[in-house]
């Protein structure tokens, strides 16, 4: 009946709308408090060292490797940092690295022991960067 009301309102709703959105980034955070099913981990999202990959924004728009099994929780990490990043999930690291050497994706996102398993394969004669490293909770 009143415009201050229907004002009011509209603030309410906006701000509960928001506060939701990042109650759900959060949530990793508490779950985490049953250490003994979850523990953080390192991630690197890594890029063949070339001109056109310079920082993490450089993937905007772009294509990114992952592993099917930690796709969600990794993907949410990364979508604070970057925007419109098309995941594309692979079953295996075999599957995952034959993609990223034969370049169908701009980066990927990989552990430390995938990560030195790239620096030292043979296979590799490309000099790869870690654009992004960050944290995400993961079960044991």
């Amino acid at each position: 009946k009143y415009l201050s009301g229907k004002i009011f309102t509209i603030i309410l709703v906006t701000g509960m709308a928001f506060v939701t959105s990042k109650i759900q980034y959060t949530y990793d955070f508490i779950g985490i408090i049953n250490s003994n099913q979850y523990e953080y981990k390192t991630y690197y999202v890594v890029a063949i060292d070339n001109s056109q990959n310079r920082t993490i924004h450089n993937i905007n728009n772009k294509k990114v490797g992952v592993l099917k099994e930690v796709s969600t929780k990794t993907s949410r990490v990364l979508n604070t940092k970057i925007k419109k990043v098309t995941y594309l999930e692979f079953e295996n690291n075999n599957e995952l690295f034959d993609a990223f050497y034969g370049q169908n994706f701009r980066a990927m996102i990989v552990t430390e022991n995938q990560y030195k398993y790239l620096k030292n394969n043979p296979r590799n004669n490309k000099e790869i960067k870690i654009l992004h490293e960050f944290k995400a909770v993961t079960e044991k």
